[in-house]
């Protein structure tokens, strides 16, 4: 027998472990043979906090969101998300969070960018980063830009217009400008291009059909610490969604910009992104600047598409650049061709080994599978919940379904919780008559 130094057995037993994630406990995820993985994007202090999500129809996207959702609010995160599903809707009820439906709402809701601004006129304090002042310019420029022209960039000298009918409506009215002010001022101006952009700006004008939205206070209430955006009303008005999803960004912003909001950790979560995004135009701008603004006030921007692909595909040069703008990735189950196109394009680069983990990722009743690559490393994670979670976050037809049914069956509407727990208690009911064991 020979005698070793207490540290020598740690360096020379064959022990082999799973990827343990990185940052702090969170968002608590287990590997394949049950060890713990904590998952915390804000540990990553090199470059950015920002997450790109994507998998299959029916793979469990929203289900793990709400799951990351949940556990950054209990430690007192702030969540801003824009959705085009009802994947939310229940999450935001037990949370008292805010929900804001645009197809019920669109006569009462105004998004003037205007009322909003942080960095100008009344509402600046006095001792802003001129790069900030820059920042709003830019993205406020790229919003009146999506107006004008959804389906195209705008050129320089297009730009130049808009840019310069902002500062002069910044100058004159501050904060109590509004889009009808910039269309003005560009229909004012004797060169035939900057009117032109005042006639195609005219929907958004006074006596425009969406001028009720853009002119007037901005009424659009983003403080709440859970906020959700439903623009499923919108379907069939993209050119429309895409400047309010724009503007929801604007507002977004300014609330991340407050002092007592500093040092928080926040969200800004696109679910369905490659829906939401793939209108194109002046977005990539837009999105660029608003990226950056969202990493120097300490929040993350999560993208949630339908397939890697998606991001150059779909969603072009914003997809590019949001993709190429996140430090993590999450990879819920993908279908064999996807696997194979985005490989082929290097748009994923993954060794062999890697390739096939991603392969095998899986989804059943019991738990979801997702391949996530962050700066602490690479690695198969999956997330299990109990039965009361699982109701909650669940998208399933038959069981949201039973969730309304259960809850609309007394004398008194039940509230989610009661609903679920409802639930739960007839189960169990259920499972000891089949069981006395279990009873």
């Amino acid at each position: 027998m020979k005698t070793y130094h207490t540290e020598v057995p740690a360096h020379i037993c064959p022990i082999v472990a799973d990827w343990k994630g990185g940052g702090a406990p969170v968002v608590l995820l287990t590997s394949r043979s049950g060890q713990l993985i904590t998952m915390d994007v804000f540990a990553n202090q090199q470059t950015n906090y920002n997450m790109a999500i994507a998998a299959t129809s029916g793979a469990g996207k929203s289900f793990f969101m709400n799951n990351w959702i949940k556990s950054y609010l209990g430690i007192g995160g702030q969540v801003w998300v824009i959705d085009a599903g009802f994947s939310y809707v229940k999450l935001v009820e037990l949370l008292k969070g805010q929900y804001i439906q645009y197809g019920a709402n669109a006569q009462r809701l105004c998004f003037n960018p205007f009322s909003k601004l942080v960095h100008w006129g009344s509402n600046a304090g006095g001792v802003d980063d001129p790069s900030d002042r820059a920042d709003e310019l830019a993205t406020l420029k790229a919003l009146h830009a999506q107006m004008a022209s959804p389906s195209r960039p705008l050129s320089d000298v297009e730009l130049s217009f808009i840019e310069e009918a902002i500062m002069r409506v910044l100058e004159g009215e501050g904060c109590e400008g509004c889009p009808d002010s910039v269309h003005k001022v560009l229909k004012s101006m004797t060169d035939p291009r900057a009117r032109d952009l005042a006639r195609v700006l005219a929907s958004y004008a006074k006596g425009g059909m969406y001028s009720h939205l853009f002119n007037g206070a901005n009424n659009v209430n983003c403080e709440n610490d859970f906020v959700v955006l439903e623009l499923d009303g919108l379907n069939e008005q993209k050119q429309l969604r895409s400047v309010i999803l724009l503007q929801m960004q604007m507002n977004i912003q300014a609330v991340m910009y407050k002092k007592e909001n500093r040092g928080r950790r926040k969200f800004v979560i696109l679910d369905e992104a490659w829906d939401l995004l793939s209108q194109g135009g002046n977005t990539a701008a837009f999105f660029e600047t608003g990226a950056r603004r969202v990493r120097k006030s300490g929040g993350s921007m999560i993208t949630i598409t339908q397939g890697i692909n998606d991001y150059y595909d779909k969603m072009r040069d914003v997809g590019r650049y949001l993709l190429e703008n996140a430090e993590f990735v999450g990879l819920l189950k993908q279908k064999t061709e996807s696997i194979a196109a985005f490989r082929n394009n290097g748009r994923i680069v993954l060794s062999e080994m890697e390739y096939r983990l991603l392969s095998s990722v899986t989804k059943t009743t019991e738990y979801s599978e997702i391949f996530m690559i962050t700066p602490f490393g690479r690695g198969i994670c999956r997330l299990t919940v109990p039965r009361e979670t699982q109701l909650l976050f669940t998208t399933n037809p038959d069981e949201l379904s039973m969730i309304d049914r259960v809850r609309k069956e007394g004398p008194k509407e039940l509230s989610i919780d009661e609903a679920i727990q409802c639930i739960i208690a007839a189960e169990r009911a259920q499972a000891g008559a089949d069981n006395p064991r279990l009873a």
